[in-house]
């Protein structure tokens, strides 16, 4: 049917993402502006990177400036409550702060960073997201001569898991 319809291309379709639905809950600590681009950080060490980031929402009818500046005291504290990527790679985090809500938007090219290496990034405009999930083994450190622990019973390894063999500590999980 979408083929008969040219408007219903799924491009302008919301697309859930499981790294995307790890950022809510979180609360920004820090923004970043710089040449290269603005980066917003959230407490559990979650990056946003981006060219442009900018400001929606109602709180905001008095503050014509949009774009996220060095540590914006609008984000700084606001808590995301959503997040939600269209099919051509708009991203839109839904945030709330004390002077209510926010939209915080960017549009592709961007790429999201969380913990353990875990990696979400789009390139361009309409292109697929290339996703890494968070790897659940940590490298053994060069200087610790010793060897790691058996595993407990009934756990598996987070190492085999990823199928790496070598250079990894084992791990309950």
């Amino acid at each position: 049917m979408r083929s008969f319809l040219s408007g219903l291309s799924g491009r302008h379709q919301p697309q859930r993402h499981p790294l995307l639905d790890g950022l809510r809950g979180q609360t920004i600590i820090h923004t970043r502006v710089a040449s290269r681009g603005t980066w917003t950080v959230t407490a559990r060490g979650w990056v946003l990177q981006s060219r442009i980031q900018q400001l929606g929402g109602p709180a905001l009818d008095e503050d014509p400036s949009s774009a996220v500046g060095l540590r914006d005291p609008r984000l700084v504290g606001a808590t995301i409550r959503d997040a939600e990527m269209l099919g051509d790679g708009h991203l839109t985090l839904t945030l709330q702060n004390p002077q209510g809500p926010l939209w915080l938007s960017t549009v592709p090219r961007w790429q999201l960073e969380g913990p353990r290496g875990a990696l979400l990034h789009v390139a361009a405009k309409g292109s697929s997201p290339i996703a890494r999930p968070g790897l659940r083994c940590m490298p053994r450190p060069s200087s610790s001569p010793r060897t790691p622990p058996p595993p407990a019973a009934g756990s598996r390894s987070a190492c085999s898991r990823w199928g790496a063999t070598s250079g990894c500590i084992r791990g309950t999980w």
